[in-house]
């Protein structure tokens, strides 16, 4: 709900080694670097070409409105190939598949920064390959693709420092590190290796954590292609690669930091996963994502400026007197209008690759509104700013079954806000952006999905805890059983609430969601707290009666399980690590 950068789109990013070479991270003069000098390479192709929108679509499930070309080459074995993609037009995707149409290998961005593609791949069987040229955003335009046999001698890794081993114990394999200038370096990042062995058919989560930079992964086959990178989808600027493994064999993990030159601790921790995870894909939360550390309810909201808001105006005596504040809860649409995000707007200043619209809009002080944005085309992400550009609200999705992005927020000093429309996975396409006023007797709970009587819980002695069971009989949000608890929180402390399966089922997996008073999610997690228990670590910023939701990350779950909410030491650092 994957924030500022993005760590990639839910597609498994491979590139490779050479992804830096022609990284604006020039290594610094006089710094211990592992690059060394390159024989000219063989250059197999060099094409000008250009996608246009009557060529055919591309088959990848995720790029099926993109264009794209498909050329034909032979490679042999035993030898490594650069395929690179460049255009000023599109952002590049590269694809390699076999003769026989299997994916081999897939990059959107071969570094941060760059929208161009790059793969490097080494051949185990000679034969005729397919290299498809196809775009991200949908976009025709021309491009220039090239292919260039890497001299012998060529390492597939541009990481070559010697790795460290790790092994699993108790269900997963971590260790602590630091970053500093003693370790090895690749164009002024600097990094650690380890290695770790995956079995094939496997899923593997990997988290690099650090306090101290902006955490970003690599993950690489045995041979050193590059399989997988992230920068923050374990949330915070903390990164997370989900990878399930094709062959078994001692995967190469690289742990660095996302701008040259950053230091610091870190851990890292390579989990198996559950295999009951990967049975549902229509769930929403099992998309790798980078999410910000506090989840706010986000709609997409409609343009009130110029006529429009003069026309509020006149409408405002008409609303006031459709307002009933001992009625059900109602809301009262102010607009709703449908628009286009395009590749050329402005990129957002919290998720950089993604473009924006700013669409100003003036609240009034102590009013709900709803704001909701849908769209087909793109993974909708809403924000909501204040005139001195402070973020006070934002969403991904809206619940745990769409794309779609909602905000519910109160607001408690009336004048000009700001809603930015963007994209979670960096498209571009058509939405609808609607604004409501939400009136009535549960206009405090009109933005959660989660409904019902809650339990109450109340903090003594510095924690509360709930041991109890979520069955059929509980109810449900979209397949998904839940309780709803309440609790008193304080403005200022920070609060740790964790949700752990306490009936040994190796496959009940907790997913936990913090709602502020008004029913606008703050927080969500699925595996912070260990293995698959879920954990949310949150400062109060009011003093109020905050809304806690108890359910699990696959449909249909039941299972006994705790809950238990504990007063962190003053000065304790709130990091939300769910996505």
């Amino acid at each position: 709900m994957f924030q500022r950068r993005i760590g990639c789109l839910a597609i498994c990013l491979l590139f490779t080694v050479s992804m830096f070479l022609s990284s604006p991270f020039a290594a610094a003069k006089g710094t211990k670097t592992d690059d060394k000098k390159k024989e000219p390479a063989k250059q197999l192709l060099n094409k000008s070409d250009q996608l246009t929108e009557n060529d055919e679509r591309d088959t990848h499930k995720d790029l099926t409105k993109s264009p794209r070309k498909v050329y034909k080459i032979k490679l042999s074995e035993g030898k490594k190939y650069q395929i690179d993609l460049k255009s000023t037009d599109f952002d590049a995707v590269l694809r390699l598949e076999d003769s026989a149409g299997k994916e081999l290998a897939i990059n959107d961005d071969f570094m941060a920064g760059s929208f161009d593609s790059r793969i490097v791949y080494a051949i185990t069987k000679s034969g005729e390959y397919r290299i498809i040229a196809t775009c991200l955003d949908g976009k025709p335009g021309k491009f220039t693709l090239t292919v260039v046999e890497a001299p012998a001698g060529t390492t597939v890794s541009m990481f070559a420092a010697k790795p460290t081993e790790l092994k699993f114990k108790d269900g997963k394999a971590s260790v602590a590190g630091e970053l500093n200038d003693k370790s090895p370096v690749t164009r002024d990042h600097y990094y650690s290796v380890l290695t770790v062995k995956f079995e094939a058919g496997k899923t593997y989560r990997i988290d690099h954590r650090s306090d101290d930079f902006d955490a970003f992964l690599f993950l690489e086959d045995p041979l050193g292609n590059v399989l997988a990178q992230d920068d923050d989808s374990g949330g915070g600027f903390n990164a997370r690669i989900i990878h399930k493994a094709a062959a078994t064999g001692n995967y190469r993990i690289i742990a660095t930091s996302l701008k040259a030159k950053e230091t610091g601790k870190f851990s890292l921790e390579v989990v198996p996963e559950a295999e009951k995870k990967k049975v549902d894909p229509q769930s929403r939360l099992e998309r790798s994502r980078s999410e910000p550390e506090a989840l706010a309810n986000v709609n997409s909201i409609a343009y009130t400026s110029g006529s429009d808001a003069q026309k509020k105006k006149e409408d405002a005596p008409k609303k006031k007197e459709e307002k009933k504040a001992d009625g059900p809860t109602k809301l009262i649409p102010i607009q709703s209008k449908n628009d286009e995000l395009k590749a050329g707007d402005p990129k957002d200043t919290k998720l950089t690759q993604s473009p924006r619209r700013i669409v100003p809009i003036e609240l009034a002080a102590g009013i709900t509104y709803q704001f909701d944005l849908k769209s087909k085309d793109f993974d909708a992400y809403l924000r909501l700013e204040n005139a001195a550009g402070e973020e006070v609200a934002f969403n991904d999705d809206a619940d745990l079954s769409t794309l779609d992005a909602r905000i519910v927020y109160k607001a408690a000093k009336g004048g000009e806000y700001k809603i930015i429309v963007t994209s979670f996975d960096r498209r571009a396409g058509k939405f609808n952006l609607a604004i409501a006023e939400v009136t009535g007797k549960s206009t405090l709970q009109a933005g959660s999905r989660f409904q019902g009587k809650p339990i109450e819980l109340t903090i003594k002695d510095g924690s509360a805890t709930y041991t109890g069971d979520l069955t059929e009989s509980d109810p449900t949000n979209y397949s998904h059983y839940y309780k709803l608890f309440t609790v008193k929180l304080e403005k200022g402390k920070t609060y740790r609430l964790d949700h752990r399966d306490a009936g040994k089922n190796p496959e009940f997996d907790p997913y936990l969601v913090l709602e502020s008073p008004a029913g606008a999610p703050l927080a969500t997690d699925d595996d912070s707290g260990g293995k698959l228990d879920a954990r949310i670590t949150y400062t109060a910023t009011a003093t109020g009666t905050y809304r806690i939701i108890a359910t699990t990350l696959p449909r249909n779950q039941v299972g006994r399980f705790t809950l238990e909410i504990t007063v962190q030491l003053e000065g304790t650092k709130a990091k939300n690590t769910g996505k």
